[in-house]
């Protein structure tokens, strides 16, 4: 499902991927789709899944990645589309973008590069030059500005929602036992030895650790967070206990548990804001939809 900040965000990563990709300007460039008087172009469908690409790197292996990016592109193409007739429908309502917001959002991105010789190698290997990312900017303020104004306006939470919410789903609301750690990091398990050898004989642990712990504090661990034989030792140690030398990848760790928090349900009050939100947020989901269907129902659109 397309958020309204999506096609902002979609502008700003294409151009970023730039610095590490080179473009497909230079070649003839074919058409994938048709949506009433406009053209999807092979360039734009491949700039799109560039970006896809990005994302999902980041959460999968290679060959996940291949099958997720067979899936994408039916996607990343419907998507497209979609953007057509949200720009064409923002002309048609004669939307407007001021030259506040645009210069705003322009150097926004601008400053997402470390300097003017950056920027303009990316829109050289971007193919483009200065006036048609402009027009970019432009075309996509115009897309969430139309999203803004057609599915979000008038869109209202009322309390017994938010209410009738809380109480239905009570699980989403219960937060897991929790505890709050000291640790000491050590490189080598001699290292580790020395420093707890000097704990048992009743050392303070801020000062051990400030000779040999080479990492920062844990802090505040819910359960499920951390490996199962590091969890193991954290969750069974009484408050101000501290556990064994523990071997990890990182290195060799002593833990010492500060407190514990129960397992507790957040009340209401606490939750309303971030159940507001989501309610907003699923209300414009669906409207969004139902919009762009309706749009697509009245639209010429032809998939090459």
């Amino acid at each position: 499902m397309k958020t309204i900040s999506s096609v902002i965000f979609l502008l700003l990563a294409n151009l970023v991927f730039a610095q590490e990709n080179s473009s497909t300007a230079g070649q003839q460039d074919k058409i994938v789709a048709v949506v009433n008087h406009e053209v999807v172009t092979q360039s734009e469908l491949e700039e799109l899944l560039a970006v896809f690409y990005m994302q999902l790197a980041n959460q999968y292996s290679t060959e996940r990645i291949e099958e997720e990016m067979e899936k994408m592109r039916k996607v990343a193409l419907g998507r497209l589309i979609e953007d057509k007739l949200i720009l064409e429908e923002a002309k048609k309502q004669k939307i407007e973008v001021s030259e506040q917001v645009f210069e705003q959002r322009f150097n926004e991105i601008k400053t997402k590069f470390k300097n003017e010789a950056e920027f303009q190698n990316a829109l050289e290997e971007q193919g483009l030059t200065l006036s048609d990312f402009k027009k970019r900017i432009k075309e996509q303020l115009l897309m969430s500005t139309m999203v803004e104004q057609k599915v979000k306006k008038g869109i209202t939470v009322s309390p017994s929602e938010i209410t009738a919410y809380y109480q239905a789903y009570p699980d989403e609301f219960i937060r897991a036992e929790s505890v709050e750690v000291d640790s000491i990091l050590c490189a080598s398990k001699d290292s580790a030895q020395r420093a707890l050898s000097l704990l048992s004989n009743g050392n303070d642990f801020k000062e051990v650790k400030d000779e040999f712990s080479s990492g920062t504090s844990l802090g505040i661990i819910k359960k499920g967070e951390l490996a199962k034989n590091i969890e193991d030792v954290i969750f069974n140690l009484k408050e101000a206990e501290t556990s064994r030398v523990v071997e990890t990848e990182t290195g060799f760790y002593i833990f010492k548990l500060l407190r514990k928090i129960p397992e507790a349900k957040a009340s209401l009050s606490d939750m309303q804001e971030k159940i507001r939100d989501y309610l907003i947020r699923e209300k414009m989901d669906k409207r969004f939809s139902e919009w762009i269907e309706d749009l697509k129902k009245n639209a010429y659109i032809i998939i090459k």
